[in-house]
């Protein structure tokens, strides 16, 4: 049986591999990967990656592109917790980021109509872990989601 850090390492490089994922520099994944392995937080990347592939297939739900500093991280990128391109945002890579005990918040952005729906989800993954997983109601989103229907 694999490790987490193994499934993790395995699903970021079929990621990077089958998808247009041309702007994840595999350098800053492979220190990202080391960082996050090396502070056993694997089990909180692969739940984020796990909640956020189950809200994408509600065509319901509007996700925003993220929120501080994982719009940065080459491993959210190709994991699919943020869909922006690290390399155009020139923001320093996980690696540098705080201190040994430094532990990231995942924060979900969705449309004021999804709040309640994805509140409830991610209830029931932290009923079961303590892993910091927000959730923030973004008005830019609903007003998008009006103009698209």
């Amino acid at each position: 049986m694999k490790t987490k850090i193994e499934q993790l390492r395995e699903i970021v490089t079929n990621s990077v591999n089958t998808n247009d994922h041309h702007c994840v520099k595999r350098m800053i994944l492979e220190n990202e990967l080391t960082f996050i392995e090396n502070r056993h937080m694997e089990d909180y990347f692969l739940v984020a990656h796990k909640l956020i592939s189950e809200l994408n297939k509600n065509d319901d739900v509007m996700i925003g592109p993220g929120w501080d500093w994982m719009i940065g991280s080459h491993v959210c990128r190709s994991l699919g917790i943020t869909n922006l391109n690290p390399s155009d945002l020139g923001i320093t890579p996980i690696i540098t980021w705080g201190k040994d005990n430094f532990r990231p918040t995942i924060t979900i952005e969705v449309d004021d109509e999804s709040y309640e729906f994805v509140n409830k989800m991610i209830d029931e993954y932290e009923d079961k872990r303590t892993l910091p997983i927000n959730i923030q109601s973004s008005e830019e989103l609903s007003r998008i989601k009006q103009i698209t229907t």
